[in-house]
């Protein structure tokens, strides 16, 4: 195998005459060591750095992802009780592009935590959850939404302009799904909260694997400021009025006409003009059934809401009965005029520090130690692995060029009488420099050539494997190995030269 390369290579550089392609035959095969144990410890010493170097840049790739990731670049602050003024004012101060530009920071938000009431579907209890707001334009919304997170489990992914998240819907955990008895979450288009003491349906934007904060759903501002405000003054919640009256029904089946036959039976004393059924779909499985009654006169509002709750109660169906919530989605109420806490989005963890000092000497702002210390160690950590891949580059060069430069200063050692007497026989200088800068070409070829190769099914087997973390097909590692590569070959050039000018009788006899 070595022979046929030695031919092709041979050919491929110039060499015409047998007595060169013999001599760099034999000079490359002596070169490899018996059994081309050289080459292997080349190729050892090569892919030795090479899956090094990989590794060194799989941490530098997830520590730039992380370092661009709004979930390790934001910094809370939770405003105290009596302090809601400040948020206005440190707001204005640190959206001022001085500010922006001195801090690093990229963007600030408040925000509110609340707990609300949920169904559970298994029992028809309400359970409290933990949720908060977050704007649709939030930096952290658009990374717990993208693709790229594999965060989304159903619904909307990659928000834009094209793509708005709506303002009235809820974001969820697919364990809080789980939690309130729905056994195939991702599926689930609808759930049942309360709005103060009113059931109301509200769509689900996506249900997401992991939300921030220990939160089990999050919200906008708008619907956080009509669930909590008051709904005539928002118009959240719509009442009917005159000669309609409504209610939904919780079935399992589509048992349109045995309930209305019970509605008319019940309702007996009210005539009944007619009945409209709008179906609204939880899941594949589960729907509610909003029927809106209409009758043939007008009865006072007072009246129909008492007989409602009468006819709540004398419900005897085997689905269950609760009253109808009609919601529009408000506009113009998207601001949080007095949020629970203020968000600070960084480009550069090393300004934290720094602006923690700002607030606390310009506002008596106290952030947590425990928050700057550590972005402050994530910031050195990111640092200290860009200097390691530099430090390790100029190792494994140094390693490399040193075992290539010695292997061939002793082999040219131990072949300086014979290399001075083909001088003294008319070989010209050009030539053994020639032949010989084409067999440590060769050699440098054949040992990064083989890593490449491991490389290769390395780069292949991290796709399998998910517990290998490897970056070997990088053009950085490429240049990297080029540069190492033009190092090498300069080096062992300047060493040949170095020996086979000298002249025939110092070669032969040692001096």
């Amino acid at each position: 195998m070595l022979d046929e390369l030695s031919r092709v290579a041979a050919s491929l550089l110039g060499l015409k005459n047998d007595f060169q392609r013999t001599f760099f035959k034999n000079e490359l095969r002596s070169l490899l060591g018996r059994n081309n144990k050289t080459l292997y410890i080349l190729f050892f010493f090569i892919i030795l750095v090479w899956i090094s170097l990989g590794y060194a840049l799989a941490g530098m790739r997830t520590l730039s992802k992380r370092m661009n990731n709004p979930y390790t670049n934001w910094v809370d602050w939770q405003i105290p009780n009596g302090s809601e003024e400040l948020y206005p004012k440190v707001a204005a101060e640190v959206s001022h592009p001085d500010t922006l530009m001195q801090y690093a920071l990229d963007t600030v938000t408040g925000y509110c935590k609340e707990m609300r009431a949920f169904q559970n579907i298994s029992n028809g209890q309400y359970y409290y959850l933990r949720g908060r707001t977050m704007d649709s334009g939030d930096a952290l919304l658009l990374k717990i939404l993208s693709s790229e997170s594999g965060n989304v489990l159903a619904g909307l992914k990659d928000p834009d302009e094209s793509n708005e998240v709506p303002t009235c819907g809820i974001i969820v955990k697919r364990e809080m799904l789980q939690s309130l008895g729905y056994t195939d979450p991702i599926k689930q288009k609808l759930l049942p909260l309360k709005a103060d003491t009113l059931p109301i349906y509200m769509p689900i934007i996506s249900v997401v694997e992991e939300l921030p904060s220990l939160c089990d759903y999050i919200i906008s501002p708008t619907l956080f400021n009509a669930l909590v405000g008051d709904f005539e003054k928002t118009g959240f919640i719509l009442k009917r009025n005159g000669s309609v009256f409504d209610f939904s029904v919780m079935i399992h089946g589509q048992e349109f006409d045995k309930n209305e036959s019970m509605l008319f039976e019940l309702l007996a004393d009210f005539p009944i003009n007619k009945i409209d059924t709008i179906q609204h779909r939880l899941n594949p499985e589960r729907m509610v059934v909003e029927y809106v009654i209409s009758f043939l006169k007008s009865y006072p509002a007072d009246t129909l809401e008492k007989h409602k709750k009468r006819l709540i109660q004398r419900w005897s169906g085997t689905s269950k009965m609760e009253d109808a919530v009609n919601w529009e989605c408000p506009t113009g109420i998207g601001d949080i005029d007095k949020p629970y806490y203020a968000a600070f989005y960084f480009n550069d963890l090393k300004k934290v520090r720094p602006f923690k000092n700002m607030l606390q000497d310009k506002f008596g702002i106290k952030i947590s130690m425990d928050q700057v210390e550590s972005k402050e160690n994530f910031s050195l950590v990111s640092k200290l692995t860009f200097f390691i891949i530099i430090g390790l580059f100029v190792f494994s060069a140094a390693s490399i060029i040193l075992f290539i430069n010695n292997k061939l200063s002793s082999h040219l050692e131990q072949n300086r009488p014979n290399l001075g007497t083909f001088k003294a026989f008319g070989l010209q200088d050009q030539m053994l420099i020639r032949i010989y800068v084409y067999v440590i070409l060769n050699f440098l070829l054949l040992g990064f050539f083989l890593a490449a190769l491991v490389a290769i099914i390395l780069s292949l087997l991290t796709h399998y494997i998910t517990l290998i973390d490897l970056v070997m097909l990088d053009y950085r590692i490429f240049a990297t190995f080029l540069v190492l590569f033009l190092i090498a070959l300069s080096v062992s050039i300047r060493t040949i030269g170095n020996i086979l000018r000298d002249t025939p009788g110092n070669l032969i006899y040692g001096r």
